[in-house]
């Protein structure tokens, strides 16, 4: 079986979790939770359930501050949690995800110790289970991209490669969502710095702002080379007006 090469998002330990200081922060910031469908997010469960041919494909966010996993992309679930988008973490198979922070293959969930009490076995039907962890941009899973039957499967080694490659493939879009919030966040905060500072600069004396000023009101060791339009010290011509 490939090695889970999203691991990788170790790399944006340091900055992004420094910039993102809380976690429930970061989901909304990039509208993982409580934001509409987006069609970015359905092409990957559409590709997984093509791929898999399986019934039911989810991009997972696991919100453990609000105790619910919410579906960025929810294909072919029916029923009132398709409705709100959400289950409680009862339901959540993808929570052991994020917590191994690897993928986690169930072939018969009644009869797997892991999941079997997991709500999600009576009340969504789910016998078969696929998923890997998604990253965002730090190293801790936001969630995961899963496959579901409702029958009983044998997952072949192949299957969780392609699930892997396809969830590295929702990090990087996620982590490049970041990547655009955090530079505008950080012009936006240039922006306001200079604004404050250009209203905190003092005016020069006898100079208004903006004003241009005739070289009669020069001051300067060069004011009388300029006053008859000749040169400076330097030799260098100088300017007729100055601002």
């Amino acid at each position: 079986m490939a090695e889970n090469t999203m691991m990788d998002g170790a790399d944006w330990d340091t900055r992004g979790e420094r910039y993102f200081r809380d976690f429930a922060e970061t989901l909304h910031s990039l509208e993982l939770v409580d934001s509409p469908p987006e069609e970015v997010f359905d092409k990957f469960t559409r590709l997984v359930a093509r791929v898999l041919a399986v019934p039911v494909s989810l991009v997972s966010i696991v919100d453990e501050a609000q105790g619910r996993q919410f579906f960025k992309s929810a294909l072919g679930l029916t029923g009132e949690y398709a409705e709100r988008r959400e289950t409680p973490l009862s339901h959540s198979f993808c929570r052991l995800v994020t917590g191994d922070n690897r993928p986690l293959v169930v072939e018969h969930a009644p009869s797997d110790a892991r999941v079997c009490g997991n709500h999600a076995v009576p009340d969504l039907g789910v016998r078969a289970y696929l998923g890997v962890p998604i990253h965002g941009p730090g190293a801790r899973p936001v969630g995961a991209l899963c496959a579901i039957d409702t029958v009983r499967r044998s997952w072949r080694e192949e299957d969780v490669d392609v699930m892997v490659d396809i969830g590295a493939c929702v990090s990087d879009l996620i982590r490049l969502r970041a990547m655009i919030e955090r530079r505008f966040r950080t012009r936006q905060g240039g922006a306001v710095r200079q604004g404050i500072s250009r209203r905190a600069r003092p005016a020069r004396a006898g100079r208004e702002p903006g004003r241009i000023v005739p070289r009669q009101e020069i001051r300067g060791p060069w004011r009388r080379a300029t006053a008859r339009g000749g040169r400076g010290r330097s030799g260098r011509s100088r300017p007729r007006w100055r601002c």
